[in-house]
């Protein structure tokens, strides 16, 4: 006889099981990347450097493939047509401003980069920016803050002079003899 407890156990584990056909695949080679064959495409295929929701999502409606489906469920045709689609967007009419990599610095041309293009891609512009002695590129050859973290705490009044109003405050309450204040301890 199966107790009450017994049944609430069996219950959540049918819930949880993940039943696995005979091709399904645990891990699957895409673009230099291992995906996990237990999340859903467009999740796993978030794990490739260059890929989030958003392009992963148009991918999957571009390739035709069930966005409810595991990647593990995949054949080697649909993730073939995904991948075309993610190193090929502009021939599948995924517009300009969804792409990663709009009017590259040398051949004008948009694209979406991935993976191991992605971090010579990187590479590639900080050296340019570091050849031609920009801004960025000197805080980049230096190791300093770059971009809006370097700017982020101006919008404070505290940000940067915090410690010495601080100080001004208590040298000039300090300073004040009698109800009279003496300006030369002041500027001290």
């Amino acid at each position: 006889a199966i107790t009450a407890g017994d049944q609430s156990t069996a219950r959540s584990t049918e819930r949880m099981s993940l039943v696995a056909k005979e091709d399904f695949q645990h891990i699957i080679r895409v673009l230099n990347t291992n995906l996990e064959g237990k999340r859903k495409v467009p999740f796993a295929l978030t794990a490739v450097k260059g890929i989030g929701r958003r392009i992963a999502t148009l991918a999957c409606k571009k390739a035709e493939v069930d966005i409810t489906k595991r990647a593990g469920e995949l054949s080697r045709e649909e993730v073939d047509k995904l991948v075309d689609v993610v190193t090929r967007p502009l021939d599948y009419n995924v517009p300009v401003w969804f792409l990663n990599r709009r009017r590259d610095f040398r051949d004008n041309t948009s694209a979406q980069i991935t993976s191991n293009d992605l971090n010579s891609k990187l590479r590639e512009d900080l050296e340019r920016l570091r050849k031609i002695r920009a801004h960025r590129g000197i805080r980049h050859m230096y190791g300093g803050k770059v971009g809006w973290s370097a700017h982020q705490d101006h919008w404070s009044p505290w940000a940067h002079h915090g410690r010495r109003r601080w100080q001004v405050i208590l040298l000039a309450s300090s300073c004040v003899v009698g109800g009279v204040t003496n300006y030369s301890l002041l500027r001290a």
